[in-house]
This record gives structure tokens, C-alpha cells and sequence, in this order.
């Protein structure tokens, strides 16, 4: 394995724009051979999930004020806040040897624990489905995907974070917290440095980095890393992909939902929302959110199957079991659906 070299144009690269541009890149067309790690640091940035609403889970006149960019990034999962506090990752796997490991986050998870545990850091752990958490608080999220033979696991880590920033930019669903024992953004996610020894409490961001790399690479605190860099024509490929979605406010933000209903539920799986119309008892219109992860890539299909459906509860059920919907949620019961829909806010 090694760590992918962000310079371009004689400058580190620091734009979240920039980063998931290269995220995007290396899962449509990896040009290198072997194993790698992407680890960069953002300007202070909104980054929300594929199929997550902007408007509702984010305070985008507050975004604006302070000067923050909203980005969407390509796979699921839901928003988070990042500063130059924070660290986004990802391990790229092309080897043969490594996909015994395939999307196996206690796996990939495991240099940061490992780098936590070290600090002394007490109950580090991998929680839930992808999260890691120091005494059941979040420091770090991941995902991932799947192309043909490759992979990627990856994630954010937040070693300094500014909780006033992200309490009034993120505004999700409050029963996703309370399900849990929290109360609010700020009470459920910390960072690392807060929680360090009092030995520990000089430890910068660019020391963290380098101690979680030494874990990652298997070498002693300070020696090299092993580096790969992109050629001035797969940096040409990046800005383009660049341009046309990260750089791109429709994609950023997405379809604005407009219709008269919305409803919203936290489920183990993830939250899922359901913005739509009705007329003469009928679903006429109907748009789908969440921090879910699907394998779908397009939901349009499954939406426009579920226009027509009566607003009864056996009908709901019927069209969820009997249609693409149910590809979206193969987690999900019709019955679940139907009470879903038939929610009252």
C-alpha cells in the first residue's frame, strides 16, 4: 500500500471539492496497481450523503453566513462538519491479496483503533455499522462501495472539532439521536483531542496524522511512508470530474423538495424520508432521501412506480413488496413502508 501524494500544482491540496473529485476518480477508473490510502485535510466544509435532502438536514442560510461550502459526496451515509481539524480517508484496494477484506470495516477500522488505544484513549471501539467511537461518542464515520473487483473503505476522522459550528450548520432528525441516548449533534459526536491524557494534550493534527500512517503502513513513528503520485493527465482527469459534479451547485444540493407531505423516520439502517403528493387519495409525486445505503444508484424508478398507489395501508404494502422500492430497502417490510408513508408529523 501506499499514501497517494495531494499536491497539484505545487499546492496540497485542501478543497473538499478537490478530494471527492479524486475519491470519484479512483473508484471509476484506479490507474495504479497496487493498494493505496487518500488522507486529506478540508477547508471548513459541509459534506453530505448521495441520497441526503440538503434542505432539511442542513441550516444552508447559516452555511452561507459563514462562508462554509456544501458538498455532496458519491456514496451514502450522512452530513458531517470538517475543518482543518478533521481528516477524510479512504483505502482504494485493487490487490488480490487483499479482497479476503472486502468492505470490512472492523478491518479498516482497526489503524485508527489501534492509534487511539495507543494515545490511551479509554473503550475505543467500531460501533453500530461504521462508526468508531471513544466511550460510545463518535470520532469517526465510514463507508464504502464496490466496482467490479475493486473497493473502497474510507471515512472522516475528527481529531479537533468546532461543535458550536456543527450544531448550527447540521440539523437531522432528532429521533436518530434520542434512539441512541442523545440529545443533539453535539452531545452524540466528539473529537480526539478533547478527550486526550493530560500527556497527550500537545499532540497536534499533523501528529495525529502521522501516527495514524505509521499504524497504517506498519512503520516507526517518523520514517518514511511509501508515496505514489498522479501524472498532469490523471490530474486533468480529476478537475473534470471536478467541474461537472463537485463543482456543480445542482449537484451539491440536489432536487429541492416541493411537494406537500414529508415525512421522516430513523431506522437502525438509517434515516429514510419520503417527500410527496396526493390527489383524489392517490400518490401523485414522490421523492426519496436519507443517510440509507442502497445499492440502487438511481432512484427515479422506484419513485415513479409508487405514483398511483392508493393511501391506504394494504396498498402502500403491496406496491412496496411488488415493485422497485423494495430493491432500495431490502431491509425494509411493506408494513414498514406503509407506516412510514402514513406517518403523522
Amino acid at each position: 500500500m501506499k499514501l497517494i501524494d495531494l499536491t497539484y500544482q505545487g499546492k496540497a491540496v485542501t478543497s473538499a471539492a478537490d478530494v471527492e473529485a479524486i475519491t470519484s476518480y479512483l473508484a471509476q477508473q484506479n490507474p495504479f496497481s497496487e493498494d493505496t490510502l487518500l488522507l486529506a485535510t478540508n477547508r471548513p466544509v459541509v459534506v453530505i450523503g448521495r441520497l441526503q435532502d440538503a434542505y432539511t438536514e442542513v441550516n444552508l442560510t447559516a452555511l452561507r453566513d459563514a462562508g462554509v461550502e456544501l458538498i455532496r459526496r458519491s456514496s451514502g451515509g450522512g452530513a458531517v462538519y470538517m475543518d482543518e481539524g478533521s481528516f477524510v480517508y479512504t483505502f482504494n484496494i485493487v490487490e488480490v491479496a487483499s479482497m479476503g477484506f472486502r468492505l470490512n470495516f472492523a478491518h479498516y477500522a482497526q489503524p485508527l483503533i489501534q492509534t487511539l488505544t495507543d494515545l490511551g484513549l479509554p473503550n475505543v471501539a467500531l460501533t453500530g455499522r461504521n462508526d468508531v467511537t471513544i466511550a460510545e461518542r463518535k470520532v469517526s464515520g465510514m463507508a464504502g462501495f464496490q466496482i467490479g473487483q475493486r473497493f473502497g473503505v474510507g471515512g472522516t476522522i475528527i481529531f479537533k472539532a468546532n461543535p458550536t459550528m456543527a450544531s448550527q450548520l447540521l440539523t437531522p432528525l432528532r429521533s436518530k439521536f434520542e434512539s441512541k441516548g442523545f440529545h443533539s449533534v453535539a452531545s452524540r459526536i466528539t473529537d480526539i483531542k478533547s478527550l486526550l491524557p493530560a500527556t497527550q494534550q500537545d499532540l497536534s493534527a499533523d501528529g495525529f496524522r502521522q501516527r495514524f500512517l505509521a499504524q497504517v503502513f506498519h512503520v516507526k513513528l517518523g520514517d518514511p511512508i511509501p508515496t505514489i503520485s498522479f501524472t498532469d493527465e490523471q490530474w486533468a482527469q480529476i478537475m473534470a470530474i471536478k467541474a461537472e459534479r463537485y463543482g456543480n451547485d445542482l449537484w451539491n444540493y440536489g432536487r429541492q423538495p416541493h411537494f406537500s407531505n414529508y415525512v421522516r423516520h430513523h431506522y437502525d439502517q438509517g434515516t429514510v424520508a419520503i417527500n410527496f403528493e396526493v390527489e383524489q387519495e392517490r400518490l401523485t409525486q414522490a421523492m426519496i432521501f436519507g443517510d440509507f445505503f442502497t445499492e440502487v444508484a438511481d432512484l427515479s424508478t422506484a419513485e415513479g412506480q409508487l405514483v398511483g398507489t392508493k393511501m391506504t395501508f394494504n396498498d402502500l404494502a403491496q406496491t412496496f413488496d411488488t415493485t422497485a422500492i423494495k430493491q432500495v430497502f431490502p431491509w425494509m417490510s411493506g408494513e414498514q413502508f406503509a407506516h412510514l408513508v402514513l406517518a403523522k408529523d
